[in-house]
Order: C-alpha cells, then structure tokens, then sequence
C-alpha cells in the first residue's frame, strides 16, 4: 500500500479540493476530487455523501443512487444521504422507492423540514394529497412562514376539495409579500394548478405590471389568457417569450396550441418545426394529437 493511500492529509486536501471546485459550480472537477478522495480511504461516508451530490448535480443518477447508498451504508443516522438517495431514485423515477427512502429520514430525523419538504412534493406528485399535507404542515409548524411550504398546502388543500382554505392561504402570501413579483407569479401558478385562471389573472397581470420584463410572469399570463380563451393575448405574451427564451420547449409548445386555438396553421406548423428542433418526442405527440382531431375539429 502506498504512502498516499495511508495519508489522512492527502485524504483531507482532496476533500477540501471536491469542495472548493463544488463551490465555484465545477461539478465534475469536483466529482473527480471526491473520487480521489475515496482512493485514498474508502471507509469516509462524508467522501460518498459529497460524490453522491456532485453526481447528482450532473444528472448521473444511477452513479449517484451508488454513492449515496455507500454512504448511508456507512453511516446509517445520516439522514442527509437518505435525502441525496432519494431525490435521485426520483429522478430515475423510481418514485415510490424515493418516497420510502424519504419516509425512513423523516422517522429518523422527524424535524428535519428539508425531508418533510421533498417528502410532501413526493406524495403530492404521487396524488397522496392528505400525505403531503400533513408534511407541509410539519415544516410549517416550525416556519410558519416559509413560502414553498405555503405553496404547497394550498395546493393540497384545493385537491382535497378545500378551495376556500387553499383560497385564504394564497391572499396571506399575498399579503405578506405584497410587492414581491416572485411570490405573486408563485400564487398566480398556484391558482393555474388548481384550475382557477380567473383568481390567477389580478394576481399575475400585477406581477407583469411591478415587472414586465418577468420572464417567468410573461409566461405564466401567457398559460393564463390562453386558459381563460384569451387568444390573442396570450399569443402575444408567448411570442414575447420564445423572443427571450428562443429554446424553451414550454414556450414553442404552447404559443404552438394557442397559434391552433385561432386556426392559424402556418404559424403553428413553423412552431411545431422549432419544438421538434429542440423535443422531437413531444413534438412527435403533439403531430398525432393534432392528426387524430382531424380539420374539422382543429377549425373549432
């Protein structure tokens, strides 16, 4: 065995190289430092828990699942690993393994509002609303506060057929964030989600009006006058849109749907032609939807 791979320093300054380069946003420099660091002393948990997140942040989910799994292995109370472990089976979608990961850090580690955060988006992507509720409210019991939580209850409470409550939840948000056009684009999505456009309409043409240039409230007046038959308006907002953010899949594909909903099919075609350049799968989708209509229906 080498002197190096004896070393506790040289372990240390590897570990201290992964994360200065994580730091400045070099994942996979920092990855091969993490990796390094492992060379030299298998047996640190902290080395797989930090090469678990850089693999994570470049997308390389399996590798992760590998790294976190050899850390938590390592160290069992370490409810950090669980939380990496989990976002990447999720990613993989394997969705109801990362919700059993995330339920075994929260019954590790009860107060930790990050888990019970990703916890509550789990179940509520998995349409287990009184499950993510009861999550969001645990992070808000201790930071009532806190707007994700927020955000979250209200959604649920609207798919367990509680509008009125969900209703009152996104006024406080308001209210307390009156001039933050994040929060209000927030809400406004908010409302969308539920199926409410007509509540998100105020709520997000004020966001436009504090702050026009908003990409993010562009888009979302966009999905809104395009809900509420508002055609031309949303043609407008969207065409704004893809001019700012010319490889937005979202942005090609609705201003696509909302050129159909008024019956203009070359500038519909010449959309569908930029989303295939950038999704070919879901332009693909798109071609068949539109087939299978049929012209006299694309005409209504």
């Amino acid at each position: 065995m080498s002197e190096d791979s004896k070393s506790p320093e040289k372990f240390l300054e590897a570990m201290s190289e992964g994360i200065e380069l994580s730091s400045e946003g070099k994942h996979e420099e920092a990855a091969r430092a993490f990796i390094k660091a492992i060379q030299l002393d298998a047996t640190q948990a902290e080395a797989h828990f930090f090469l678990g997140q850089e693999l994570n942040s470049l997308q390389r989910y399996t590798e992760a699942v590998r790294a976190f799994t050899k850390a938590s292995e390592l160290d069992p109370e370490d409810s950090d690993s669980l939380l990496g472990l989990g976002f990447a089976h999720y990613m993989l979608d394997e969705r109801n393994r990362a919700i059993e990961v995330l339920e075994k850090a929260a019954e590790m580690d009860p107060e930790y509002d990050e888990v019970q955060l990703r916890l509550g988006d789990m179940y509520a992507d998995a349409g287990r609303w009184e499950e993510a509720l009861e999550s969001y409210e645990r992070v808000l019991a201790s930071d009532e506060d806190s707007e994700e939580p927020r955000l979250g209850q209200a959604i649920a409470f609207g798919h367990l057929d509680r509008y009125a409550e969900a209703d009152a939840v996104l006024q406080e948000l308001l209210s307390k964030s009156a001039d933050s056009t994040s929060t209000m684009v927030s809400v406004g999505g908010a409302y969308l989600t539920l199926g409410h456009p007509a509540d998100a309409l105020p709520v997000l043409e004020r966001a436009f009006a504090l702050e026009p240039e908003s990409e993010l409230a562009i888009f979302a007046l966009a999905r809104t006058y395009t809900e509420l038959g508002r055609l031309a308006d949303a043609e407008a907002m969207c065409s704004r849109f893809v001019q700012e953010r010319p490889d937005s899949v979202d942005g090609h594909y609705l201003l696509t749907l909302v050129y159909l909903g008024q019956g203009k099919g070359q500038e519909a075609a010449t959309q569908l032609e930029k989303l295939a350049g950038l999704d070919p799968q879901l332009a693909n989708n798109l071609l068949m939807q539109i087939i299978q209509q049929g012209p006299d229906e694309e005409e209504k």
